[in-house]
């Protein structure tokens, strides 16, 4: 998906080179090593690379199709997970419009491409229309989206809650369960 994108490696290059850059600053203008150790404790997490205020791209046809922004970024060694903090993914989809996803923490699985998201997280759509919840998974292969948490979606002129969440993309079918209460206005 976009970490396998150009966009991505370039920026993974152009943010590793200015790290280079600057714990080579650190060295030459404080002739110490302490403040380059600093530099490389901040960015490394094991074997793992952490990248603060991070943002991913993936493109097709000249155009941004999702967008991922993150307070911090950590790539796993062998670059199959990232987990976010503090986190927004807007997709731009061809015919479904713009969904937005705010989260605490996520979870990216680069071999899947299935996400996870955890903490007060919200999605909103382009018209108008929000759920928040605790958890939320999408599995990429199925296309489908699934919340096991407390579940409360919001419209114009409706909110519906549930205790669990499961929605079929490709056949364009939700389902809530769990204690589901609705409510409908007749006006918008």
């Amino acid at each position: 998906m976009f970490v396998n994108s150009p966009i991505f490696r370039i920026f993974l290059a152009l943010s590793i080179a200015g790290m280079v850059g600057l714990m080579i600053w650190f060295v030459v203008s404080k002739k110490t090593e302490a403040p380059a150790a600093i530099v490389a404790n901040a960015l490394m997490e094991g074997e793992e690379m952490a990248i603060q205020w991070a943002q991913l791209l993936e493109k097709k046809d000249n155009k941004i199709t999702l967008r991922i922004k993150s307070e911090k970024a950590v790539i796993s060694e062998d670059r199959k997970r990232i987990n976010l903090t503090n986190f927004s993914m807007v997709s731009y989809g061809e015919g479904s419009g713009r969904t937005t996803i705010i989260a605490r923490d996520g979870l990216l699985d680069n071999d899947t491409k299935d996400v996870t998201a955890n903490g007060g997280v919200l999605v909103m759509d382009g018209e108008g229309r929000a759920m928040y919840t605790e958890k939320l998974y999408w599995y990429e292969g199925k296309k489908t989206l699934s919340s096991d948490s407390l579940v409360k979606i919001f419209g114009g002129n409706f909110v519906i809650k549930g205790s669990a969440l499961e929605v079929d993309t490709m056949a364009g079918m939700a389902r809530i369960s769990g204690g589901v209460t609705a409510i409908f206005s007749g006006r918008k």
